[in-house]
C-alpha cells in the first residue's frame, strides 16, 4: 500500500507540473497577440498585480551606443 501512495504522490507531482508548462505556454502564447491587438488592458491582465516590465533597448543588448 505504501508504494502505491507513493506511486500515487509522484504521479500527482508530474500532473502538476504539466499543468504548470501547458498554463505557461498558453500565456506565453497569448502575450505577442495581446501586444500587437494594442490594447493595453488585455496585456496587463497577463501581468500579477506585482509585475514588473524590465525593457533593455537593442542597443544596449547588442553592446551599441544608444541614442540620447
Amino acid at each position: 500500500m505504501d508504494e502505491l501512495r507513493t506511486t500515487v504522490d509522484e504521479l500527482k507531482t508530474r500532473v502538476r507540473l504539466l499543468e504548470d508548462h501547458v498554463e505557461l505556454s498558453q500565456l506565453v502564447a497569448r502575450y505577442g497577440p495581446s501586444v500587437d491587438s494594442g490594447s493595453a488592458e488585455a496585456t496587463a491582465d497577463l501581468w500579477t498585480d506585482d509585475g514588473v516590465f524590465d525593457a533593455v533597448a537593442a542597443c544596449e543588448s547588442a553592446a551599441l551606443p544608444c541614442p540620447a
